[in-house]
């Protein structure tokens, strides 16, 4: 009878034990990656020619992991990302602010550019997005 008390006190335990691991695994998959947020900002577009621009950005929070590549990217329309645009650039890693040089741009064109950072936890881009039109 004393045995049979000590697998009901297991028994218990075991319980708690897979109760505590579903919600520790719970927990894990239904944490967004976007809870670490990662801020930047696009700089204002300067220098602009026939063919080229200079723009820029800030990464001023890394969102919880190192920023392995930052710069800004650039279409005819808004809302290019790193994997759909007519240009992009890559102007180093980690926080602080960034300068960057479009080029190959067409004369007399409206560009939308917009700029972004990269870490772990994936892509972010800035709210704001910068319009320029290109010299004849």
């Amino acid at each position: 009878m004393k045995n049979r008390g000590l697998i009901k006190k297991d028994h218990k335990i075991s319980i708690y034990l897979i109760y505590v691991t579903a919600s520790i695994f719970f927990l894990a998959a239904t944490c967004d990656k976007n809870d670490l947020k990662i801020i930047v900002d696009a700089a204002d577009v300067t220098d602009i020619t026939a063919t080229s621009a200079t723009c820029g950005g800030n990464v001023f929070d890394d969102g919880g992991a190192f920023i392995s590549a930052r710069g800004v990217v650039w279409a005819k329309s808004a809302g290019a990302t790193i994997d759909s645009n007519l240009g992009i650039t890559v102007d180093g890693t980690g926080l602080g602010s960034f300068t960057s040089l479009l080029t190959g741009l067409e004369p007399a064109t409206r560009y939308y550019v917009r700029a972004y950072a990269t870490n772990a936890n994936g892509t972010a881009y800035s709210q704001q997005t910068m319009t320029f039109i290109t010299l004849e």
